[in-house]
């Protein structure tokens, strides 16, 4: 047995390696005012914390705000560069973990089957009490392939369209968000809009490679927890057939994708299709556009496809396990933390009772017209779906990746590409597969 697990965080290292060269005040939780499981007074709570995180300027304020809360705590903050692989070096060796870590969407699956974390549904943790708290893919998102709850969600951003108000209107089309999420919900009517526009201006991009569909409109991922492949039904033939007509109408420009930062610069970017915290790039980007830009749901699909999905993990060698869980608590369901949260990047916190809270209602953004995007990000929290994630999903996304552009430029027939793409990915994940599967 423990020359298997030994195998498995190898492999689980090498996909995490892959996956990285190619890409106070209030209560103690939102909606609470006094915390229901007795824990010791803030004060009470001693000793010194280590946070590992792959950001750093965004956190410095909810740090403040937890050493405010818990004055006794020393908490000693890492922006620690590729911190997910250095993670796994850690808690494969034993030694060197944090007490902490933030785990983003594209490594939480490699938590899926390694051992070294925390089950926060057992004791001192009991975090079984909130689930019903929580946005059903988030927390299962945390589950192990035990059954364990090893990664607690903190956020997770819907899919949403970003879209040039001002070029809507003047083609004749509606432009308000909710009227204009409900056009393009159609297939017909958006390509009715990419020929309208890019009659006015050729040069006006919609879609900016041939992979943005299979990240938007995914919801299920290359596998569940049984290591069964899911991407082999009519929606991944839809996903393809809409890449080929991008790319044949001429709102995806061409194989090799744009540079989207020049885009923002020039203002020939229609639609920006991405995370709800992407917002980001078009005000450093495009500040010209300022006004400009608006935010809805994505086309096509029913439900909210979610991506930038984060999760705080403990590693098992944590020496203040106390500590490390009020940290946990603090930054995703204390009102005060959850709120600094959510505005360091507009992002939308995985703990419902948030989008109660006072900031969602009445905060509008000034780049987005004053428009409410707190209230509206959190409109979609119930219907939010995503990925829960696999040991394969790294080395099944590369493969996927790949055979996208060769399948789109020879044209080949979506069902058959879909097919071939599977057959490809079984086959690159066949012997990692079957040791996860202990076989």
């Amino acid at each position: 047995m423990k020359k298997k697990m030994v195998t498995v965080l190898t492999f689980l290292l090498c996909l995490s390696l892959l996956a990285a060269a190619c890409s106070g005040k209030g209560g103690d939780e939102a909606g609470n005012g006094k915390s229901n499981e007795g824990q010791k007074a803030n004060s009470d709570l001693k000793g010194e914390l280590t946070l590992w995180s792959f950001q750093g300027e965004q956190h410095k304020p909810i740090i403040a705000a937890f050493q405010r809360k818990y004055p006794n705590i020393k908490l000693n903050f890492s922006e620690v560069e590729d911190s997910h692989n250095k993670l796994l070096v850690a808690v494969a060796a034993g030694t060197g973990a944090p007490d902490v870590a933030w785990i983003n969407e594209n490594h939480y699956g490699n938590n899926k089957a390694l051992e070294g974390l925390e089950n926060l549904l057992e004791e001192p943790y009991n975090a079984g009490q909130y689930k019903d708290q929580f946005n059903e893919y988030a927390w299962n998102a945390g589950v192990n392939m035990k059954g364990e709850l090893v990664g607690f969600p903190l956020f997770m951003n819907p899919y949403v369209t970003f879209y040039r108000q001002d070029i809507i209107e003047a083609a004749g089309y509606p432009s308000e968000p909710e009227e204009f999420g409900e056009f393009i919900r159609d297939e017909d009517n958006l390509f009715e809009l990419v020929a309208a526009v890019r009659a006015q201006n050729p040069e006006a991009v919609f879609f900016r490679h041939t992979r943005e569909l299979s990240w938007m409109l995914n919801t299920v991922g290359f596998y569940n927890h049984e290591l069964e492949y899911q991407r082999n039904n009519d929606h991944w033939v839809r996903v393809i057939d809409i890449t080929k007509r991008a790319l044949s109408t001429g709102a995806l420009p061409s194989i090799e994708g744009v540079d989207t930062n020049q885009l923002m610069a020039n203002g020939n970017l229609v639609l920006y299709f991405n995370p709800s915290s992407a917002i980001d790039g078009l005000i450093k980007y495009g500040p010209d556009f300022k006004g400009l830009w608006r935010t809805t749901t994505v086309p096509f699909v029913e439900k909210t496809p979610g991506r930038g999905y984060t999760q705080l993990v403990i590693p098992s060698q944590s020496k203040n396990k106390e500590a490390a869980w009020a940290f946990v608590k603090f930054v995703s369901m204390d009102p005060e933390g959850a709120e600094l949260m959510s505005k360091s990047q507009n992002i939308v916190m995985a703990y419902k009772p948030v989008k109660d809270l006072p900031f969602v209602e009445s905060e509008g953004h000034e780049f987005f017209g004053g428009q409410l995007m707190h209230k509206f990000n959190y409109s979609l929290v119930d219907e939010m779906e995503f990925p829960i994630g696999s040991p394969l999903e790294s080395a099944a996304q590369k493969v996927w990746q790949e055979g996208i552009d060769e399948g789109v430029t020879k044209n080949m027939d979506s069902r058959a590409l879909m097919t071939q793409l599977m057959e490809r990915i079984e086959a690159e994940v066949q012997q990692q597969k079957q040791e996860l599967l202990g076989k």
